[in-house]
């Protein structure tokens, strides 16, 4: 449930055009994690040459007791369509993050597999930086920093996850093991 507000001008008989507004939600889910009270302004711009662009500027919104926020741009042009993003958290709670992974894993999904709880627990900061072009899994570029506060942490599966919902190859086995 939530709101979306368009204002908008023509700016002329061939195409162009600048619609802005805002999105306010209550909830939303990104990869089966569910995120509340988020609110971003947004704008797209339509040039008369058919370069577009479309952005949500300065999101912000609460994800399993911490904060987060970011930004999202898309642009097109002749040679295709391009994206940038980044986000920052700060205090998510961790293991309700890994529990809501866990609960939709395809073998608990299916039945050949309990779901078991994790062990995990802490505060987690995260910030992460995503680019690349649509359709195009070579140009993913991204960097980014996680940070377990409070933690117990003897299996983090928790990187493999964030990959997980940016759609980044990953390897088979869990290549994080512990953390401190």
């Amino acid at each position: 449930d939530g709101t979306a507000t368009v204002r908008g001008t023509l700016l002329d008989d061939v195409g162009g055009a600048k619609l802005q507004g805002d999105i306010q939600l209550d909830r939303a889910s990104l990869a089966g994690r569910t995120l509340t009270n988020i609110s971003t302004p947004w704008s797209f711009l339509r040039a008369v040459d058919g370069q577009s662009a479309l952005s949500f500027q300065d999101a912000r919104g609460e994800v399993y007791g911490g904060m987060v926020g970011g930004q999202l741009a898309l642009t097109t042009d002749d040679r295709g369509s391009a994206y940038s993003a980044s986000t920052m958290i700060y205090g998510m709670n961790l293991a309700p993050w890994v529990d809501a992974g866990r609960r939709r894993a395809p073998e608990v999904l299916d039945g050949s597999a309990e779901y078991k709880p994790s062990q995990v627990r802490g505060r987690v900061d995260l910030a992460l930086n995503l680019s690349g072009d649509l359709g195009d899994r070579a140009s993913r570029r991204g960097s980014g920093r996680v940070e377990v506060r409070e933690g117990q942490v003897y299996r983090l599966p928790v990187l493999l996850a964030i990959l997980n919902v940016v759609n980044v190859a990953m390897p088979k086995e869990d290549f994080v093991h512990d953390a401190e």
